[in-house]
């Protein structure tokens, strides 16, 4: 993936996880996702050490990871296409988001922790959290992950799948920013202003802002693709050659 880092698994043999329970229908698959986009190098080392034990929980599982994103050096321009083939994916916020909609079960996992396999029977909580750290209520262990992955249930994930694309689609997330921008318009006409708490509220921003940008920099210089970019364009000829390429498109 050209934008987040990801990690996936595919079945092993014919086992596969239904209803909650090991049986022998057909293949299942999993992936792991990971935004990258506000990950610095510390960051990026201690999501490598998270690998280690989703790949256990995997192989405990029967299932073997796959590696996808800029800084496994294996790029998928369209998301949507990959995600489609697992059957688990791994993931927070707007990859789990993707991951949903496309029809795959999702384990809410991040370097920071791990939260529920989303289930129909939490799509009014998780939602609000934009399905992202705040439902990342675990640590990230290999037991835990295993009994998340146990959980797996094609007939819910196909329902989970089904609200999100009744919900999360483009046409209502625009009325909902419209309706929300309409609500602040109105509100901001009548409240009585506070500049130096706006000013405040403005500076904390940028420097939020300001760490996201310097994090999502820092994930791009050190990606595995960046650095082979690098020294390709360092060689003698074939940097030449790439260069002027680049510059005709």
């Amino acid at each position: 993936m050209s934008r987040p880092d990801c990690v996936g698994a595919r079945g092993a043999g014919t086992t596969c996880l239904s209803d909650s329970q090991l049986s022998r229908n057909r293949t299942v698959s999993s992936a792991l996702t990971a935004s990258t986009q506000t990950v610095a190098r510390s960051r990026l080392q201690q999501w490598r050490g998270s690998h280690r034990r989703v790949r256990e929980a995997c192989l405990r599982s029967q299932l073997t990871l796959d590696v996808i994103g800029a800084d496994s050096g294996n790029v998928a321009l369209r998301p949507q296409d990959v995600l489609g083939q697992y059957d688990i994916v791994f993931a927070k916020a707007r990859c789990a988001l993707e991951a949903l909609a496309v029809g795959s079960a999702v384990v809410l996992c991040d370097a920071v922790g791990v939260g529920p396999m989303v289930p129909t029977g939490e799509m009014d909580q998780l939602p609000r959290v934009n399905f992202g750290v705040r439902a990342l209520r675990g640590s990230v262990d290999a037991d835990v992950l295993e009994r998340e992955i146990a959980r797996y249930d094609p007939q819910d994930a196909a329902e989970v799948s089904r609200r999100i694309r009744e919900t999360a689609g483009r046409e209502k997330t625009i009325d909902q920013i419209v309706a929300l921008y309409h609500d602040v318009v109105g509100e901001f006409e009548t409240c009585k202003r506070d500049l130096d708490a706006e000013a405040r509220a403005e500076a904390t921003y940028l420097q939020q802002l300001a760490i996201h940008l310097e994090g999502q920099r820092d994930a791009l210089l050190n990606s595995q693709t960046f650095r082979l970019r690098q020294r390709l364009l360092n060689l003698p000829i074939a940097g030449s050659l790439l260069r002027s390429l680049a510059r005709k498109f």
